[in-house]
């Protein structure tokens, strides 16, 4: 995270459930798009994450 400015936006591609996202979420980085090929992974993100998932 010390790597990643927390007012830029981050796209995270092949986000499965999205714990990156989550982590980075954590860490103060708001700006957060989470891309996945598979629907099930995405489905599964916003169950886990439903704070951050939009």
């Amino acid at each position: 995270s010390r790597m990643v400015n927390s007012d830029a936006p981050v796209c995270e591609v092949g986000c499965g459930p999205g714990q990156i996202s989550r982590y980075l979420f954590e860490t103060g980085v708001r700006d957060i798009f989470g891309v996945d090929i598979s629907p099930e992974m995405i489905t599964q993100a916003k169950a886990l994450h439903p704070g951050i998932a939009t």
